[in-house]
């Protein structure tokens, strides 16, 4: 990290400013080679930014300097604040470029600096990184939670237990000879991390609810052809997403439409109908379906109202993740209507808002009823899925072997909870975590 690094954490194209990002040693040489001098700290100062190669002006820009490590990235830290023209940022992009010891920044290597600096951890730099995609409210909700450290509260509750236990076994191992040390302490470790199972199992179940709030309630129309899923996902999007002819097979590709639903991204996929084909690329179609519509959380089985239907695939029933929709309700008379059925009518609009509201419901189910989700995501799942393990072979191994080899175990346990925060992990998982920002965050 020897390298001062730029980049701007404002979008391409032409904007009213633009704002350029530099972290590294060389930021006080920058700005005084490029504004004139250094302003203040964190005080915004109106300069003029001039190529040191010529003296060429490039702009009126506001500077703010910010030494370290009282920064983002705990190391010195400069921002321009340009006027957002493509001329005006290529001319600054290139002016730094030509300067020693400057390189561009590459995608989340201010927030990766923050990191290796201890100004942030691993969790809190993945809630940046949902905050930073989330495109509804509970998805912003949740983010922010895991960036104000509510995963940090109950990972320190957990530690508090382990260390605990620990303490006690190391005790009865280093002063067995005592008088004063108590000989019912293995019962006690027992219950604690008995405890501490419950703690976890019901962690580890609720992170289903997190994952669904961060990739979204995916919501399968399924059906055989020419029953409407192509209408009933246009009449959804409120837009012409899939084509509606008369003639079967006409989808083939899976199309998605998302919406916003009480807060909740719901996800809508329209697919082939489901049936025997001979056409080699209609089976593709339907093969894609049959899977799409196994994994989603809700399938939405189309029947057509004014005739009789076949039933659902076998497998896509299970854990009662199937709802019936009769469709082209207004073919029918009201009057035949079934209590117990749904209704819609792509046409008329008829039951639309209803479905809607139903689908709401089930994924505000699925995403727990907004009580929040301390695991976020499979990697921090991961992690306290491995915790757990350790803490059940210790807990298992209590009354069959050596407090020596319970505290191992417990050890496992403990570093399981660091690889969560970071304080330990390999460089392919810091990889894959950095690599979904932005050049410039």
């Amino acid at each position: 990290m020897h390298k001062t690094i730029f980049a701007f954490a404002t979008p391409e194209g032409r904007s009213a400013i633009a704002v350029l990002r530099l972290s590294g040693p060389e930021c006080r040489a920058v700005c005084t080679k490029i504004a004139g001098d250094v302003p203040s700290p964190r005080t915004g100062s109106v300069r003029v930014l001039r190529d040191p190669r010529d003296g060429d002006v490039i702009d009126e820009a506001i500077v703010f300097w910010t030494p370290g490590p009282g920064s983002f990235t705990g190391e010195d830290c400069l921002e321009f604040h340009v006027h957002g023209s493509r001329a005006v940022r290529s001319a600054l992009l290139a002016t730094l470029g030509s300067l020693p010891d400057c390189i561009p920044a590459g995608p989340g290597e201010f927030t990766l600096r923050a990191f290796l600096n201890g100004k942030t951890d691993l969790v809190k730099v993945e809630g940046l990184a949902d905050l930073l995609e989330a495109e509804t409210q509970v998805q912003r909700r949740q983010a922010i939670s895991q960036r104000s450290g509510a995963v940090h509260v109950r990972v320190g509750a957990w530690r508090e237990k382990l260390l605990g236990a620990m303490a006690l076994l190391e005790a009865s191992i280093d002063f067995s000879d005592e008088d004063d040390v108590r000989t019912d302490l293995k019962s006690e470790v027992g219950n604690a991390l008995g405890s501490l199972e419950i703690d976890l199992v019901r962690e580890i179940g609720r992170a289903r609810y997190a994952e669904v709030i961060r990739d979204g309630f995916k919501v399968a129309i399924a059906g055989p052809p020419n029953v409407g899923k192509s209408s009933l996902i246009n009449a959804l999007s409120r837009r012409d997403l899939a084509i509606v002819t008369e003639h079967a097979g006409t989808t083939r590709d899976i199309l998605e439409a998302s919406l916003e639903i009480d807060g909740m991204l719901v996800r809508f996929f329209d697919m082939a109908g489901l049936r025997d084909t001979e056409d080699p690329v209609e089976r593709i179609g339907v093969e894609r379906a049959r899977a799409l519509a196994a994994s989603t959380d809700l399938v939405l089985w189309l029947r057509s109202s004014d005739q009789e239907m076949p039933p659902a695939p076998e497998g896509l029933a299970h854990e009662g993740r199937l709802r019936h929709i009769f469709t082209k309700a207004d073919l029918c008379s009201a009057s035949a209507f079934e209590p117990s059925r749904i209704y819609v009518s792509s046409k008329s609009g008829y039951g639309i808002a209803e479905l809607i509201e139903l689908i709401g419901e089930l994924a505000a189910t699925a995403a727990g009823r907004g009580e929040p989700a301390v695991l976020t995501n499979a990697r921090q799942a991961s992690c306290v899925s491995q915790c757990y393990e350790a803490v059940a072979r210790a807990k298992s191994l209590l009354s069959v072997d050596s407090a020596e080899v319970v505290c191992e175990e417990l050890r496992a346990a403990n570093d399981a909870l660091s690889r969560l925060t970071g304080r330990i992990g390999p460089e392919e998982v810091l990889g894959a975590i950095f690599s979904r920002f932005c050049i410039g965050k």
